[in-house]
């Protein structure tokens, strides 16, 4: 009995890219929060300057062709946001979270929401002082609810 010939690394890895396809939807909708592996793989420099982003991160242009990303955050600065239509960062990050479970900046080649809604440019943002002492908070609003 022959012994079949070892599998390349890509054929391994297209099977197991196969294989995500067909279990991803169910595991994903179970989870509260959902990582992608692959996203985990490449170690990223985290910064607070939008120069930052890889060479890996998605253009202007391809980030706002995509509607799914550009209709998540809109509803989630939309959803978070008061009368005035800012919202803390951090609300909108909660709540792409309890909506999308597998949502993650990273996939994008951003390693923070900051930076891919700052890459998209349809959002204004600003960083306000909380007061002596604590921290500043990121705040976002839609651009067209500009008055």
């Amino acid at each position: 009995m022959e012994t079949p010939p070892p599998r390349t690394e890509r054929e391994v890895s297209g099977l197991h890219q196969d294989q995500e396809q067909r279990v991803r939807k169910p595991f994903v909708a179970a989870c509260d929060l959902f990582v992608y592996s692959e996203n985990l793989r490449t170690p990223v420099s985290v910064t607070t300057e939008i120069a930052s982003t890889g060479p890996d991160s998605w253009s202007r242009e391809r980030l706002r062709a995509d509607t799914t990303v550009v209709n998540q955050l809109r509803q989630a600065v939309e959803g978070a946001s008061g009368e005035d239509g800012w919202a803390r960062l951090a609300k909108v990050g909660q709540l792409i979270a309890r909506q999308r479970s597998d949502f993650d900046a990273r996939t994008y080649g951003y390693p923070k929401l900051g930076l891919l809604i700052a890459a998209i440019d349809l959002f204004d943002m600003e960083r306000r002082e909380s007061g002596e002492g604590k921290v500043a908070v990121t705040w976002v609003r839609d651009k067209r609810r500009r008055s």
